[in-house]
C-alpha cells in the first residue's frame, strides 16, 4: 500500500493509489473506520459492533466498547476510539 490511500464508507473499504483503479478490498455494513499497521502490511477495520483485520477475517467482539470509530496504531500498540 506505498502512496496508497484507504477509502472507507459504511459498506465499503478500498484502495485508492494514484494513477490506478480503485480497488475494493471488504464490502460489508457497519463499517466506522479503518487503518494501515504494521508498516502497511496489514488493514485493521473498525464496524459498529466489532473489528477484524481483513487477512485473517476474525471477528473480535470481546471489546469494552464495541463501536469502533477510530483505529491507531502507536509504538506497535493498537489504540481504539
Amino acid at each position: 500500500m506505498k502512496n496508497s490511500f484507504l477509502i472507507i464508507s459504511p459498506e465499503l473499504v478500498a484502495e485508492f493509489t494514484p494513477g490506478q483503479p480503485i480497488i475494493e478490498l471488504y464490502k460489508g455494513s457497519g463499517i466506522t473506520c479503518a487503518a494501515s499497521i504494521g508498516n502497511k502490511e496489514k488493514i485493521i477495520v473498525g464496524t459498529t459492533a466489532s473489528y477484524f483485520f481483513l487477512s485473517d477475517n476474525k471477528i473480535i467482539h470481546n471489546v469494552p466498547c464495541p463501536e469502533i470509530t477510530n483505529i491507531k496504531e502507536i509504538k506497535g500498540q493498537l489504540w481504539f476510539g
